[in-house]
């Protein structure tokens, strides 16, 4: 009777792009990019499931230190889906780590009006933003990302 609920209970990964993402998340670079280069292999893989696949395999191939195919991955997810915020928050991280600062901020800035709810770009635009001597705009950013993080209340406070 138990090992009829056992099968029910096995959390394994659901989707092929499950796998991928659990071995990222494990640090199984190997297994995670055969399982990613697998789902791109596929040709009938939804437009959407391609975007997060290219999008994920780029982050893969930053760990990597493979800077140049991911940027290859990163400008192939925004070919198939220009509004793809992560892909922009991705390709600003590279311009960053080159300190092409006033590059990356537009790329920053293409992910946040891509999606305006997107905490992680207003955090990796405050980065920038500081990296330029641009403060204020760094806090302002900051402000936003942690409201969108509800760690600040949307709204300031009347008493002080």
């Amino acid at each position: 009777m138990f090992d009829f609920f056992r099968r029910f209970a096995r959390s394994g990964p659901r989707t092929p792009l499950d796998a991928a993402l659990e071995a990222l998340s494990r640090g199984d670079h190997p297994r995670a990019l055969a399982a990613l280069e697998a789902l791109l292999a596929q040709p009938d893989l939804e437009r959407s499931q391609r975007v997060i696949a290219l999008n994920k395999r780029g982050v893969l191939r930053v760990g990597l230190h493979d800077h140049g195919a991911a940027r290859g991955d990163f400008e192939a997810a925004l070919a198939l889906d220009p509004a793809y915020a992560p892909a922009h928050a991705n390709l600003g991280n590279l311009l960053y780590e080159e300190a092409r600062y006033e590059e990356a901020i537009l790329r920053y800035e293409a992910a946040i009006r891509a999606d305006d709810a997107y905490a992680t770009a207003y955090v990796n635009v405050a980065a920038a933003y500081k990296r330029l001597g641009r403060h204020a705009q760094a806090v302002g950013a900051l402000r936003k990302a942690a409201r969108l993080e509800g760690r600040l209340p949307l709204k300031p406070s009347k008493s002080r």
